[in-house]
């Protein structure tokens, strides 16, 4: 028996656009359709092709107008109403459906090893935009209803007769019910004209009576001149401080308006300063015998003293310099005896090539000296470093060996700081750290 792709068609539609969308999707119902079963409505056709190992076959994807608008404004995050007409935007984003459904299926397909199909491809060969009348051939089309976000649609499905035999459950589907073409009405029948009635016989017109003769028009009388009224001297006066008034506001606002202007160009700005002539590293003079001697300017002398020197500063840095030079001599000395002594513990410090020490921030170098000193510790030294940070450290070693480690990392801790930890640095570390 031949397998049944039937639920994998439909869980790929369902999953495909739900995915798209991001919106429930779910199917409804499955109809075959006849002619008689579809309005006349824009088409937008899409042909995918199938490659199985034994057959090819060759689906048409039909989304009518509305269902591709309500697809398309999904899509793109819009909310408009469906509309009527497919535009060259929206079979692009049609396309790419379909072309994800056709994805979607061969992967399952490919993923459930049918032994009838085996391994599948597809390809979109196929697309265009027709009216439902362009349609020639209804054979294998199948309706699904199909329900996006409550909103209710249908795509189609048109199968070729190579794939029928693995699709039986949607083949089995009913058919859906033929449209009812509304019938003509009957056109009324003419109604008889009426006859037409006898004409009556003219009335003797009136005679005209004289028209009277027109009176003569009347010329208009002259308006009377609206008579100036006599200012008084108050008046006068009041009028001319008026006039005085609006001519000292508009001087001053001139004045305003070309300041701003004249500050903005850069007119109040002041002089640049006049440049500062050097003077000469040297001078010419003439001697008695007329040559030239070039007299040169005494360098100033510095009045330095004693008190300038910080010696604090020069302590730290001074000690800095023994230390780490104390610390790579030993160093040296120790890595050479493991080496002639060949013991398993110089074998793995040969192997990481690392020394151990402790690393505070707190900066109490006295206070570590003496403690090292106390417990004899000779390898170990005081130094004061730079960590990732640039940020002032305090390394304390190398170790010879763990315990030495780890008794002054306790005594530190009792007595001066928790903040201390153990570190493993190598030579080169070390040196660019301590430099």
């Amino acid at each position: 028996m031949a397998s049944d792709l039937s639920t994998l068609i439909k869980d790929g539609v369902c999953s495909t656009i739900q995915g798209l969308l991001a919106k429930d999707v779910s199917i409804n119902d499955i109809f075959k359709i006849e002619e008689d079963s579809l309005e006349d409505i824009q088409l937008l056709s899409i042909c995918s092709t199938f490659e199985f190992e034994n057959i090819t076959s060759s689906w048409n994807f039909i989304f009518p107008a509305i269902a591709s608008s309500i697809i398309f404004n999904a899509m793109m995050g819009m909310e408009e109403e469906p509309s009527q007409t497919i535009d060259n935007d929206m079979a692009d984003a049609i396309k790419e459906v379909v072309s994800n459904i056709s994805g979607g299926l061969t992967t399952a397909i490919n993923g459930a090893e049918y032994e009838d199909l085996k391994n599948a491809k597809f390809s979109i060969v196929q697309e265009d935009i027709i009216q439902t009348t362009d349609m020639d051939n209804f054979d294998n089309l199948f309706k699904f209803s199909i329900t996006i976000d409550q909103a209710v649609t249908d795509i189609f499905i048109q199968f070729d007769n190579v794939i029928l035999p693995f699709i039986n459950d949607i083949k089995n589907s009913p058919l859906a019910q033929k449209l009812e073409k509304p019938e003509p009405e009957p056109e009324p029948e003419p109604e008889p004209e009426p006859e037409p009635e006898p004409e009556p016989e003219p009335e003797p017109e009136p005679e005209p009576e004289p028209e009277p003769e027109p009176e003569p028009e009347a010329k208009p009388e002259p308006k009377p001149e609206p008579a100036q009224e006599d200012l008084s001297d108050e008046d006068i006066k009041n009028k001319k401080l008026k006039m005085i008034i609006i001519g000292v506001g508009a001087t001053l606002g001139l004045v305003i308006i070309s300041a701003i202007v004249f500050y903005f160009l850069g007119w109040f700005d002041p002089p640049p300063p006049p440049p500062v002539k050097l003077e000469q590293n040297t001078t010419k003079k003439l001697d008695k015998n007329g040559l030239e001697i070039v007299h040169y300017p005494k360098n100033k002398k510095t009045n330095f003293k004693i008190d300038m020197i910080n010696t604090n500063h020069l302590n730290i840095k001074l000690a800095f310099l023994l230390n780490k030079k104390e610390i790579l001599n030993n160093t040296t000395t120790q890595q050479k005896k493991k080496q002639n002594k060949q013991t398993p513990k110089q074998t793995k410090i040969k192997k990481d090539n690392k020394l151990n020490f402790l690393s505070t921030y707190k900066l109490q170098y006295k206070n570590y000296k003496e403690l090292i000193k106390k417990y004899n510790i000779v390898n170990a030294r005081i130094s004061l470093c730079k960590d990732t940070f640039n940020r002032t450290i305090i390394y304390i070693g190398p170790f010879k060996n763990h315990t030495q480690e780890t008794m002054i990392l306790n005594q530190i801790k009792s007595k001066y700081t928790n903040k201390i930890k153990e570190i493993k640095l190598d030579k080169d570390t070390f040196n660019k750290r301590c430099n």
